[in-house]
């Protein structure tokens, strides 16, 4: 019998080579001639999140991201050197300056398949519970060869149904020959409930031999989440101002907002917009609108530097700045909405819920719309007369709500990211510079270290809850304070009322010195308390999700002072996180993405969809 030498028979099962003819095993192959990319059907509007790469098959090489060339990958952020250490936050540097880092943060959140000269990537994809969708399944050659008999399958469960269109059925398992032509087979997704996340392989099955993956894709985690906004308007009281708000209110439904919303942009998230006035906006002929829009008084706005008339429009400054004002933010939002809610408590009514801000007027500068990352409960879009019936405005604005910074890393995106760090960091300069800003981690420190017993504070940020207690414990303290004063004060006037100011009543002090003190600190109480009340009556405005703000001057003891600012830390980690999961930034304009400018946005890439998903904590109460 002739030897025979087995050694390079690539991709064919040696268990199967039947050298001395004695068995009937068919030979089987476990290296195709092909892989198969999963890519999108045309036409595709944002029915659903689906989010890729594009590789060399033989190198692995990034290519493309989302459709974008790797070379529009501007600015992406690089992990921490020394990640115990507090300090170290890491950076968002410019992709020149570290290629190799940049493609291996790709690589490490896009998945490949990698086979020699069959490397391709494992798409992450998106859809609802109960949504139904199309994929194509894209059939590329790694030979010459021509395909003859080969199938592939893909198998469901509990959570998704496949099928392969014109393929065949049995139970979960759905398979199909693929054409000798090559041309794209079709995967119908169904989500039968809600999911969590799971990656599923695309298998080429040959007789006698295990199946091996030769494509698949990620299915995202997709409980659905709900957002409710109330709408309402924004006007000038003069000339009919309800006619005025129904006219903003006609635009904003016969735009079909809420339904590009939910089926075209923020349901790639998972996310189900509600409109919490929508009896209203369906009764819009007949609706009652006066519990639904502010008029404000053009003079009195004037005279604040709010509206102004420029040329022959009326405009609404953002900045005062805008009309010749000094450089001072209206924050036009929460002014519209205050009055909103003043407004309604002169009829016993309130509301404190999400909110849409649709205004009679346009912007003094550029703006179209706004909303904000931080606070991260932010829960108000406000949108200016020129941008109300443009869809991608508001998806674009309720994603910064949801924690989306935009895509691209341009010169207000810098110095919002240097401010995040500073919070936590400072800013870097000697204490003795009047710039000097400490951060949170070293407002710690030298709280733990401090012999002050009281701690003052302005805009700090932490849980509601934490806060009030802060707040009424500093009060009872300085109560008793106030009363212990006092009565040491009467004492002393009543045990020495014989005596003049002069007489000393101890080793350091005279009567008038004593007295002088109990009243100092009388007065010191009685400014803590009253500075605390106003803080708690601002304080109980705030709606009780997430993390609050509160602005006004207050005191705290020093245990609920470290309390309070170890939560700040925690928010303030929480901020900067949300900027460094958003680890690729573009190109301005070059992408598809919804967060970028000047493009026609139809998605999101996979951690956007992630960061949104993760924000909805922010609008749950603590």
């Amino acid at each position: 019998m002739k030897n025979i030498d087995i050694r390079n028979l690539a991709g064919i099962g040696v268990a199967d080579v039947d050298v001395y003819k004695t068995n009937k095993k068919k030979l089987f192959v476990f290296n195709t001639i092909y892989f198969i990319k999963v890519r999108l059907k045309n036409p595709y509007n944002g029915e659903f999140g689906f989010d890729w790469i594009d590789v060399d098959p033989s190198t692995g090489e990034i290519q493309k991201i989302q459709g974008v060339d790797f070379s529009n990958l501007e600015y992406f952020y690089k992990k921490p050197i020394t990640p115990n250490n507090p300090r170290d936050l890491g950076n968002i540097i410019q992709t020149t300056t570290d290629l190799t880092g940049a493609k291996n943060l790709v690589n490490e959140n896009y998945k490949t398949l990698v086979k020699p000269g069959q490397i391709t990537d494992v798409p992450w994809v998106f859809i609802k519970p109960g949504q139904e969708i199309e994929l194509a399944l894209e059939i590329n050659l790694t030979s010459t060869a021509a395909i003859t008999t080969e199938t592939i399958n893909i198998t469901g469960d509990d959570f998704y149904e496949f099928e392969i269109v014109d393929g065949i059925k049995n139970g979960k398992k759905t398979e199909k020959q693929i054409p000798a032509d090559k041309k794209p087979l079709t995967l119908k997704i169904k989500c039968l409930k809600a999911a969590p996340e799971k990656e599923y392989g695309i298998l080429q099955e040959s007789p006698g031999s295990t199946p091996f993956t030769v494509g698949g894709f990620k299915m995202m985690e997709n409980k659905i989440q709900k957002l409710k906004f109330r709408v309402i308007a924004n006007v000038s009281s003069d000339n009919s101002p309800a006619v005025k708000a129904k006219d903003l209110f006609q635009k904003f439904i016969q735009s079909d907002i809420v339904n590009y919303l939910n089926n075209n942009s923020l349901n790639q998230a998972g996310y189900e917009v509600e409109i919490e006035n929508q009896v209203m906006l369906d009764n819009l002929a007949t609706a009652d609108l006066d519990d639904f829009y502010y008029s404000f008084d053009k003079t009195d706005w004037t005279n604040k530097k709010y509206f102004a008339v420029v040329g022959s429009k009326g405009v609404l400054a953002e900045n005062q700045n805008e009309i010749g004002g000094p450089d001072k933010s209206n924050m036009l939002d929460n002014l519209i909405f205050e009055e909103y809610q003043k407004k309604l408590r002169g009829k016993s009514k309130t509301y404190d819920g999400g909110v849409i801000l649709l205004n009679e007027y346009q912007s003094a500068g550029n703006t179209g719309a706004y909303s904000r990352t931080s606070p991260l409960n932010h829960y108000k879009l406000l949108v200016f007369s020129t941008n109300i019936e443009d869809k991608i405005t508001y998806a674009h604005e309720i994603s910064h709500m949801l924690g989306l910074p935009h895509l691209f890393f341009k010169t207000a995106e810098e110095e919002s990211y240097k401010s995040a760090r500073t919070n936590i960091i400072g800013n870097g300069l000697p204490e003795s510079d009047n710039k000097y800003i400490p951060g949170v981690l070293k407002l710690i420190k030298d709280t733990q270290i401090s012999s002050s017993s009281i701690f003052a504070s302005l805009g700090i940020t932490a849980k509601k809850s934490s806060l009030t207690t802060g707040l009424n414990n500093l009060i009872s303290q300085q109560q008793r304070n106030y009363d212990d004063n006092k009565r040491d004060r009467e004492s002393i006037k009543s045990r020495y009322s014989a005596f003049p100011d002069s007489y000393k009543i101890n080793a350091t002090q005279t009567k008038g010195q004593y007295i002088a003190a109990c009243n100092s600190n009388m007065q010191i109480s009685e400014e803590r308390i009253e500075a605390n009340k106003k803080a708690k009556i601002k304080l109980n405005k705030e709606p009780n999700l997430g993390y609050v703000t509160l602005e006004p001057l207050a005191y705290f003891l020093k245990r609920d002072y470290l309390i309070i600012l170890g939560e700040n830390y925690l928010y303030r980690k929480i901020v900067i996180k949300q900027v460094h999961d958003n680890y690729l930034m573009f190109k301005q304009s070059s992408t598809q993405n919804i967060m970028d400018y000047y493009s026609n946005g139809t998605r999101y890439l996979h951690n956007q969809i992630k960061i949104m998903r993760d924000d909805i904590k922010n609008y749950l109460p603590l």
